[in-house]
Parts: C-alpha cells; structure tokens; sequence
C-alpha cells in the first residue's frame, strides 16, 4: 500500500471518529446518544490542552496523560498528528486540494513555497501560553516563603534591585559576553521586581485562551454551536431541542473564514494560524524520523513542492519545522530520492523554527500582560458577566476559567439549551 493511501486512510477514520463523538454528545433515548463515549479523547490527545491546562493549575489530570503518547509520538516521528489525526488539518487538506485542481504544476509550486509569514503561528503559540502563566507567575512570586509577614518585599530591597538592574545593563552594554552569573543575578533581581509589584495582586492569575485557535477545541466549537445545530433544525434527530448559541454567527464566520482560506493558499490555517501546528513543530525539531533527500542530485522537477502540504521546501533544505507528514513528496518524486529515515537530508535540514529571540520574548511579554489589561477593565474577573450560566456543578469563575477551553461540549449537551 503506497503511504499516501495509508494517511489518507487514517484521515477519514479519526475525521469520522470525530463528527460521530460530536453527535453522539447529546441527551436521548436512543441507542447511541451519551452511552459512554469517550467523546472527549481527541481533546485528551492534544498536548496544546494540556501544557495550558499545567500552567493555569498546575495540575495534570489522569485523563491529559493521552498528549503525552502525542508527544513521545512526535519526538520520534515528527509532525503526524497534523496529516494523519488531526480533524480539521484533514478539512483544510481537502478544501486546499479542491483548490489545486487544475492549476499547473508551475502554480503549485509557487502556492506552496515557504513564507516567512509561517512563523506568525509559533508568535500566537507563545502569546496565549504566555497569557496561562499568569497562576505561575502569581504563585512564583508570592513572598510568603521568602519575606514571612510582609505582603511585598522592604523598600530597600527594591531599591537594591532596581540598581542592580542598572548596572547589569550598562556592563552588558561594554561586555561582548556574559557568563552564567550574569544571567542568574539579573534573573533573582528581577523576581524581586515581580515580587514587589504583583505579589497578591488581584490582577494577576491564569487565563486559558489556547483553546481560541487550538484546532481540536476549534473544531469541537464549530461543529457543536454551528453544524450540527443547522442539521438538528434540519432532521430533528441529533438533539431533543433546536440548538441555539449566542455568538454562533461569529464562530462560524470564522469557521467558514478558516476553511474558505485553503483556496488561496493550502493548508492556511496550518501554516500560518494553527498554535498546535507551532508546538509540534518545536517538537519535530528532535523527531527521530523524518523526510529529506536520499541523494543530493536532483533535476530540480519541482513535483515535491507541488505536492507540499506544508510549504517546507522538501527540494532544498527542508524545514523539519514546518514538515506535517503529507508525504506527497515521497509519492510524487519519480527518482525516488525523497525518502524518511532517521539520517538527516542530503541537501541539509532547517530544523529551527523561524523566530528570533526578539520576537520569542516580545510574544511571551505581550502574552503576560494581556491578562492583566483585560481585568483592569473587569472584563476577565471572578463573575465578570452575571448573565452568564456555568454547567451544574462547576467551580468557582476564577477556577472555572482557567480550565475551560471553550470546546462547547457542555452547551451541546444541556437539554434545555440555556
């Protein structure tokens, strides 16, 4: 069997496995409605859910552990999870490959040439874990441990740090290197800044916001608020009453705005949005397996990146980063030089993903302070809405907030749709 039938094969199982737990999530009589399904399972697979789920409790739940069989599988195999398990990669595969049809070989290539814009996904990846760390960070610089009976640190030891700051920076601005002392000194001086100005504040605490653009909660939104609330109007037979949601119209604005987007470029999401994609492809960076070139001549036919799904320039030195597993390459080569193996590619590998450490810390800090600005304007508080209706039974807002990924299973599931 060619291994681009094998991954097409495995697509349209865990497509389907997906829209049947999406159906089957819903209260009923009949045989296959809420019969303990293990609806939530791809959900528990994603590793995106729960790396956010460890920052903003720090807590790993029993039922989270399945990501960590996600990731063992990505360090050895590289980006599988995106053309092989993933739902919505194989909804944007498909559309991306509607929009090909009938495009020369030439045109191909050129939509699916690598853009620097690709790196925009690994900026919103850090971005919204930077934005869950605010429980570590709170919890990080409580001083409890370090000054027992006061709530912030003495003036003087802020003052100290403050001038130790100073000087650090000018010697960094006269050394060409810096060693290990310099580093952890800087580090300390800056917790006791943190410490003095967030210890106990109200404003800082955990938001989790992957679940956004994470393509797995993404997903489980749109075909639970959108989907299959038009076919429950349609057939009357998914849901014992017409689904309804407030803001419906926007999530599948966005939905349909994801998917619309293959036609101009394939895989757009994945390429450019998908924060999930982003964390595989820091992962793949170690991945044992991976495609590259058997030989280093090459006629340079430009069918391997016709084929791409993931824009990373398998004819020259291939982005292992952005490399999601299509194996189009392998299929498509008729010199059959492309191949996956443990040996790295002829041509060389680009195995870092594109970001500078500029723009890693400017997304980590944007990530940071954006729970803060939110709550100043009260929108992310403890019962910021009163209008809002929690599922019986959960926490308290503030716990509730930072374990909800916004999958919409609970409001597909509540029988009176309130």
């Amino acid at each position: 069997m060619r291994i681009v039938r094998a991954r097409q094969i495995s697509q349209v199982f865990f497509f389907l496995l997906f829209l049947w737990f999406c159906v089957v999530a819903s209260v009923g009589e009949a045989w296959w409605q809420l019969r303990g399904w293990p609806v939530n399972w791809l959900l528990q697979l994603d590793p995106l859910v729960a790396l956010g789920t460890i920052l903003t409790t720090r807590t790993l739940y029993a039922g989270l552990l399945w990501a960590l069989a996600t990731v063992v599988l990505t360090i050895l195999l590289g980006r599988f999870f995106c053309s092989w398990v993933c739902p919505f990669g194989t909804l944007h595969h498909f559309v991306g490959y509607l929009g090909s049809r009938g495009k020369t070989l030439a045109e191909k290539a050129a939509r699916n040439q690598y853009h620097r814009a690709q790196s925009i996904k690994y900026v919103l990846l850090i971005f919204l874990l930077g934005a869950a760390v605010g429980e570590l960070l709170a919890h990080l610089t409580d001083p409890l441990g370090l000054f027992p009976g006061q709530s912030r640190p003495d003036w003087v030891l802020f003052i100290l740090a403050l001038l130790v700051l100073v000087f650090l920076s000018l010697r960094k601005l006269s050394a060409k290197k810096t060693n290990l002392a310099y580093w952890i000194l800087a580090g300390t001086a800056v917790w006791i800044l943190l410490v003095f100005f967030l210890s106990g504040h109200s404003l800082v605490g955990a938001s989790l916001q992957t679940g956004l653009l994470d393509p797995i909660p993404l997903m489980h939104r749109s075909v639970n608020l959108v989907i299959l609330p038009l076919v429950d109007g349609a057939t009357h037979k998914l849901a014992v009453t017409q689904r309804f949601a407030v803001g419906a119209w926007f999530i599948g604005a966005v939905f349909l705005a994801a998917v619309l987007l293959n036609l101009r470029a394939p895989r757009f999401y994945c390429r450019f949005v998908c924060p999930l994609g982003a964390l595989f492809g820091v992962l793949s960076r170690y991945a044992l397996w991976r495609v590259g070139k058997n030989q280093s001549e090459c006629s340079q036919c430009a069918r391997c990146e016709g084929a791409c799904e993931g824009a990373c320039e398998p004819s020259a030195k291939i982005r292992i980063s952005e490399c999601v597993l299509c194996m189009n390459c392998l299929d498509t080569c008729r010199e059959d030089l492309m191949g996956y193996r443990t040996t790295p590619s002829e041509l060389g590998e680009v195995v870092s993903p594109d970001l500078s450490r500029r723009g890693f810390v400017m997304s980590l800090l944007s990530g940071v302070a954006v729970v803060p600005l939110a709550r100043l304007g009260g929108t992310l508080g403890s019962n910021w809405s009163p209008t809002l209706i929690r599922p019986p039974g959960a926490l308290t807002e503030e716990d509730f907030l930072k374990r909800c990924i916004k999958c919409g299973q609970c409001m597909r599931i509540c029988p009176t749709n309130i």
